[in-house]
């Protein structure tokens, strides 16, 4: 028994093919219908791409800063730091509660060093200062 021949009414490209409603028949290895594949972005850009469109990325940015505060006031001001709390950017100025007015005061001789190591482990926070508030008034 011969094998059908790949040319004719029924073959496109030399492949079997398949009805598509709407318009002209196509071949089964049609590779067109994967050109979407190649054409995928990162989630993390297109998170990206919709939090600028948003008007939420320098919100994003900012919210870097009170998250990596735990881990720049350790390694500036010692494992006692963690008796602090970021609170929230104001602008460029980071709020911070502090359990004491001694505390409020480390904080004012090292703000330089802190607002440099937050810079730079949340570049894009825009952060330029650190304000201590009591822990009682938040």
């Amino acid at each position: 028994m011969s094998r059908p021949s790949r040319r004719g009414p029924g073959y496109v490209d030399g492949c079997r093919a398949r009805e598509h409603p709407g318009g002209p028949p196509r071949a089964r290895h049609d590779r067109s219908r994967w050109a979407w594949r190649r054409r995928l972005r990162p989630l993390s850009a297109v998170l990206a791409r919709a939090l600028r469109t948003l008007g939420l990325d320098s919100d994003v940015a900012r919210a870097d800063a009170v998250r990596e505060w735990r881990t720049v006031a350790s390694a500036v001001i010692g494992a006692d730091a963690a008796r602090t709390t970021a609170l929230r950017m104001d602008g460029g100025t980071l709020v911070v509660a502090v359990p004491t007015a001694q505390w409020a005061a480390e904080i004012r001789l090292r703000e330089h060093e802190l607002v440099s190591q937050l810079a730079t482990r949340a570049p894009r926070s825009g952060i330029a200062k650190i304000r201590s508030v009591p822990a009682s008034h938040n």
